[in-house]
């Protein structure tokens, strides 16, 4: 049998606190009645076991009329899991209140013979679910030894199966702990307050080098702020069953999408970056998708809501995309080296602009010791007639205040483009597949605009336009790249080509603006 180490529970129990700080907003005006969130969907709890405990109290206030079934056995009450349930489904304190049957599990059980089967062949397929369940809630942590990647492999693998939502926590405090965190497929979650694990995958993970945590949320322990970040995605899965301009459309619910629509949704903290000063990048290209603290933001479930309601887009390739509105998504599939876009038009500056593409790991269900990963590019760029232009670069962002206008990470199987102070024209969105995996791959992506936006029939004229506001992030990489230019990498702010950068490339990026 598969041995878990298993290094505790995300936190030690604190007690239940209030009403979830995630504003209901469109879920609940989508859904109509805030108690209802997540009555069409069924979840599942697995949590570590504390003092041989693994199941929470059905007789708390917050979880009366629910149907709990135990799969790993008999066990009293665990405080733990109480309290990640409350807050997860509490009539009152959880955002998807209107849960009525949860299936729970232990840990170990879970990873063992209860349904990953971990110590099987890998041959030997996970166990069938024991029924329509959606959503997976891990508030637990754990090492997992040099057989850890077996059971991420395996939790990958049940979620292209039986496109299943699997939300874990990462470690309260470094180090990181591959189980379950480490997921290509899932989504791991940090704290709002910082102070969580937050070091990217390690050797002992299949992919090392990837950004975690995907998301964070408002709470004082990763273990409540996963329940919460499930909270989210089960209201959202429940609005994508119940709005009737989502119910015709399967998409809406598969797990790559609500997984770009939540990480689109969340909102960034003051300190935010997917950008890194003294990169040797074109200024706005980034190979860090994420913030190394934050991911994409605070979780904001009125944000994902509008981008899900707002309904899909299909992308096309080459020039004649359509013209997409403010919020949106889409489930495209792309050959390999091969293109998906879209097009926007913005009519005045854009304060904000998040952008988030995810796609899932192929495990092979044959042997999945077999595994591979699509590498997919996410970019935008300015339109002049149907000439698209780069906004990389001095002369690119000359039409943005900050931001990143490329992510191009080679390791993650997240991009996102953030931008504030985009100025008015018509700009192009494409999704590029560079890898030569033979296979179509399914790739997600959302969008949140701030500013309302045309439908490409706005004379240019009556564009409001200027391409001389300053870019203080182009002044800060200035500043970060001063001195003799390194001899081994490129030296993109030398902008006289005399070796260094010093006060004449100054001089000429003022004189730019």
């Amino acid at each position: 049998m598969f041995a878990l180490i298993v290094l505790g529970c995300l936190t030690a129990l604190i007690a239940p606190t209030g009403t979830a700080a995630i504003d209901h907003g469109v879920a609940a005006e989508v859904a109509q009645d805030i108690s209802d969130l997540g009555s069409e969907v069924i979840v599942a709890q697995v949590e570590g076991m504390l003092s041989g405990s693994y199941y929470p109290n059905p007789q708390h206030s917050q979880l009366a009329g629910k149907q709990f079934i135990p799969m790993s056995g008999p066990s009293d009450p665990s405080g733990h899991a109480t309290v990640v349930t409350t807050k997860w489904l509490g009539s009152s304190s959880g955002i998807a209140s209107g849960v009525n049957k949860i299936y729970c599990w232990s840990s170990n059980d879970w990873i063992n013979d209860g349904l990953l089967r971990s110590s099987s062949p890998s041959t030997v397929p996970p166990l069938p679910l024991p029924d329509e369940i959606k959503v997976f809630n891990h508030s637990w942590v754990g090492s997992g030894g040099s057989s850890a990647p077996f059971v991420i492999r395996r939790t990958d693998y049940l979620i292209n199966r039986d496109d299943v939502l699997v939300i874990a926590g990462v470690n309260n405090s470094p180090p990181q702990r591959v189980l379950m965190s480490h997921m290509y497929n899932g989504i791991s979650v940090g704290r709002a307050g910082g102070g969580h694990a937050s070091e990217p995958t390690g050797l002992f993970a299949d992919g090392p080098g990837r950004m975690k945590p995907e998301i964070v949320d408002t709470d004082s322990a990763t273990s409540w702020t996963t329940a919460r970040v499930s909270g989210a995605a089960t209201a959202l899965v429940h609005v994508a069953r119940t709005t009737p301009q989502l119910k015709n459309e399967p998409l809406a619910e598969r797990s790559e999408v609500i997984k770009a629509v939540l990480l689109a949704g969340a909102s960034q903290p003051e300190y935010w970056s997917n950008l890194t000063l003294g990169s040797t990048l074109p200024l706005g290209v980034t190979e860090q998708p994420l913030d190394p603290i934050y991911g994409a933001g605070v979780a904001n479930l009125e944000h994902s809501c509008s981008i899900l309601a707002a309904g899909r887009l299909p992308g096309t390739s080459g020039i004649d995309a359509p013209f997409a509105e403010s919020f949106g998504w889409d489930l495209a599939s792309i050959p390999t080296n091969q293109s998906v876009a879209w097009k926007f038009e913005a009519l005045a500056p854009v304060d904000e602009i998040v952008i988030v593409a995810t796609w899932h790991r192929w495990i092979n269900p044959a042997n999945m010791d077999d595994w591979a990963i699509a590498e997919v590019h996410l970019r935008i760029e300015r339109l002049e007639d149907k000439t698209a232009f780069p906004l990389t670069g001095l002369e690119g962002s000359s039409f943005y205040d900050v931001g990143n206008v490329v992510s191009q990470s080679s390791v993650d199987n997240v991009q996102m483009l953030r931008i504030e102070g985009l100025l008015p024209g018509r700009y192009k969105v494409s999704l590029e597949r560079v890898d030569d995996h033979p296979n179509d791959w399914d790739v997600s992506i959302a969008w949140r605009w701030s500013d309302v936006l045309g439908n490409g029939q706005t004379p240019s004229g009556e564009r409001e336009h200027n391409n001389n506001s300053f870019s203080i992030f182009a002044f800060l990489q200035l500043l970060n790249s001063w001195g003799v230019c390194p001899s081994d990498k490129d030296c993109p702010y030398d902008l006289n080509g005399d070796g260094q950068v010093g006060i004449l490339d100054l001089l000429a990026l003022l004189q730019k603006y």
